[in-house]
């Protein structure tokens, strides 16, 4: 999926166009009665206290349990691994439109620093390629490298500084938020803490949840691959980014990727 993805992003960019990433789910393109026949009904059930004693009044007499929509792992094939690149809404072509980092609504999860610290520059491939790195850790790791759950949007940009590392100075200098969470040293404030960096979130999330949950772990080797691919996906300046063709070259993506890529191609056969 990942290396389809990259695909993707790559026609996308060899049209001049960048995708931009709207976060805009299909499901509300489905109305009540096609909702239900793909998700059935809601399943609601009476409350009940356990000694029989009637309920108080600040509780609900029915509930109504939360859907699922999720599948779990075991119930994909690799027929199943096939991505549509889709939410267009803000794309736009490099050759008549510009595009402000001010004016970028990708979730902050995903969203490229340079919106952030230089507002009024204009985006360009080197943005998506950002989303796409974080977008990969997320199908490769199946948890998010930058969290905004439960974190605010200076919150999030701590954690990538922890993750990556230091800003570059000019965007430390102008980061107004920087004295909650470093000292006048640089360093992480003793009170807080301190999300690792990316190569032991690497191996504390990803190798560790795929080894409780009975997965096959990357391998030494691979491990590497993926970090290098990640880091200089990552790279805080735009331009020392990799373009998405050196993304599609790199050993990664040439050794592992593609592979299990043309395996679930020759499945569909």
């Amino acid at each position: 999926m990942a290396y389809e993805l990259v695909l993707a992003v790559a026609y996308v960019h060899s049209q001049n166009f960048v995708h931009g990433v709207h976060s805009q789910s299909s499901i509300d393109k489905l109305s009540i009665p096609q909702f239900r026949k793909e998700y059935g009904e809601p399943e609601s059930y009476k409350v009940e206290r356990r000694d029989g004693q009637p309920l108080s009044p600040n509780v609900p007499s029915i509930v109504t349990v939360p859907l699922y929509m999720g599948k779990k792992a075991k119930e994909f094939t690799l027929r199943d691994a096939r991505i549509i690149l889709s939410d267009f809404g803000e794309s736009y072509s490099l050759g008549t439109d510009v595009r402000l980092g001010k004016n970028c609504h990708t979730p902050v999860d995903f969203r490229p620093p340079e919106a952030h610290f230089e507002p009024d520059t204009p985006l360009f491939f080197s943005a998506d390629i950002w989303s796409l790195a974080t977008a990969i850790w997320d199908i490769v790791g199946m948890r998010a490298l930058f969290s905004s759950a439960f974190y605010s949007d200076k919150q999030v940009m701590c954690q990538i500084v922890d993750i990556i590392g230091p800003l570059p100075d000019h965007w430390y200098e102008n980061w107004k938020d920087r004295d909650e969470f470093f000292d006048r040293d640089g360093q992480p404030k003793e009170s807080r803490h301190v999300w690792p960096e990316i190569g032991q979130a690497f191996r504390n999330r990803v190798q560790k949840f795929r080894g409780e949950a009975n997965m096959v772990e990357l391998c030494v080797e691979e491990e590497a691959a993926f970090l290098d691919m990640m880091k200089r996906m990552l790279k805080y300046r735009p331009e020392e980014r990799y373009t998405v063709q050196q993304v599609l070259e790199c050993d990664w993506m040439v050794k592992w990727a593609r592979s299990d890529y043309e395996r679930s191609r020759l499945s569909q056969a």
